[in-house]
């Protein structure tokens, strides 16, 4: 599957270049479109995408992907997050507030050696429902200290 680099939005509305770093620090809402980023997304503020396409790009080097700090929030309502090489699967941390329904998730970092990997959820206030969350090293999703809503979710080749 080719996705567009970036599709339906102009390149003010995303970050400056496609290969760097994206810290979202204010309120951010996008639907219907597609990324393709060679950088990792730090959300401080609010992040909402609906039917977004969210294509994480890593390398030998660095592994990237999506990081909701504390005191940010991620909405994501349909769509696909994924890394664009399973050789180099993208990490999902979420420290602040999360709400991720009807998502496909796919190509997360790990090890299957050590539980933490996958999406790592390290916040109470998390919410992942209906969604399709596959090949992942190790953990599709690590809980720690956390009383996160995980329901109706499809898990496929996480080992």
């Amino acid at each position: 599957m080719v996705l567009p680099s970036l599709s339906n939005l102009s390149k003010a509305e995303w970050p400056s270049t496609p290969t760097q770093d994206w810290n979202v620090t204010g309120s951010e809402t996008y639907q219907g479109s597609a990324l393709n980023l060679k950088g990792s997304i730090y959300i401080y503020g609010h992040l909402t995408l609906t039917e977004v396409n969210v294509i994480i790009q890593s390398d030998e080097g660095k592994t990237n992907g999506i990081y909701v700090e504390d005191g940010g929030t991620l909405t994501v309502n349909g769509g696909l997050i994924q890394a664009d090489n399973p050789q180099y699967p993208m990490k999902m941390v979420l420290r602040g507030t999360a709400t991720i329904d009807g998502t496909t998730i796919q190509y997360l970092w790990g090890d299957n050696t050590n539980p933490k990997s996958g999406i790592m959820v390290l916040s109470d206030n998390v919410h992942i429902t209906n969604c399709v969350i596959g090949y992942a090293s190790g953990s599709a999703i690590y809980l720690y200290r956390s009383q996160a809503t995980i329901e109706n979710n499809k898990i496929h080749d996480a080992h």
